[in-house]
């Protein structure tokens, strides 16, 4: 599997695996999805194309992430950040 670090600096919707670019789809279709894919598949960055997606469409302005075990929210504090700056482009998020 390649790692999202490789998607650094480009554009997160010519770059996500097919299985998150079907998240992205279907959650533009519906704006409320519920979404299963392997581990070590890139499950933060399909969540962060889709915050991006409600963003663009004025659906959302802010992100909620809810993780089972503290492990998952410690492993999400390092990754979720980076694939947010990827899929936003890298703005501030601190000033909103």
């Amino acid at each position: 599997m390649e790692s999202s670090s490789s998607m650094s600096g480009m554009s997160p919707a010519q770059n996500l695996r097919q299985g998150q670019q079907a998240v992205l789809n279907h959650f533009k279709e519906n704006w409320n999805t519920v979404a299963q894919l392997p581990t070590g598949y890139g499950k933060t960055l399909a969540g962060a194309a889709c915050y991006k997606a409600a963003r663009e469409a004025s659906k959302a302005n802010r992100l909620l992430w809810i993780v089972p075990r503290r492990a998952q929210a410690d492993q999400g504090a390092e990754s979720i950040p980076y694939d947010l700056e990827i899929a936003l482009g890298a703005i501030n998020l601190l000033r909103d």
